[in-house]
């Protein structure tokens, strides 16, 4: 895995889908890893989260605020701010915030994948505008 230099600033923009209450950062684009990763920071609104789904990439979720109802292959549990939770590729899960504040989320994916280009046209499918 190659990897440019690439420096990500904490005002950097996001990609807000108010439908789904996501706000999303890409902090590590699929270009600065030569397509071994991506990172995203992502905020959940209360009450919401990512429904049950599978791809061949593996997750791993670090909480950083708030906490989550995670489901893992028919298995649920709550997680919260400092745990860290590794999901294999092709493995079915989901999670929602399960607080009544924005909680929130450092997502390490591997392989890398376009997540500007993901939730971007997530949120055209939304009609809702984007930044990235």
């Amino acid at each position: 895995m190659n990897f440019d230099f690439f420096r990500s600033h904490a005002d950097s923009p996001a990609i807000h889908i108010p439908a789904i209450g996501l706000e999303l950062k890409v902090r590590l684009p699929l270009e600065a890893s030569g397509g071994g990763m991506t990172i995203i920071e992502t905020v959940n609104a209360p009450g919401f989260g990512s429904p049950l789904h599978r791809h061949h990439e593996t997750e791993v979720f670090h909480v950083q605020t708030g906490r989550y109802l995670f489901e893992v292959d028919g298995e649920r549990f709550e997680v919260g701010a400092g745990d860290v939770i590794a999901v294999p590729g092709g493995n079915a899960h989901g999670f929602v915030n399960i607080t009544s504040q924005p909680a929130s989320q450092f997502i390490l994916i591997v392989p890398g994948l376009d997540a500007c280009t993901f939730f971007t046209e997530l949120a055209k499918k939304a009609n809702l505008t984007r930044h990235c």
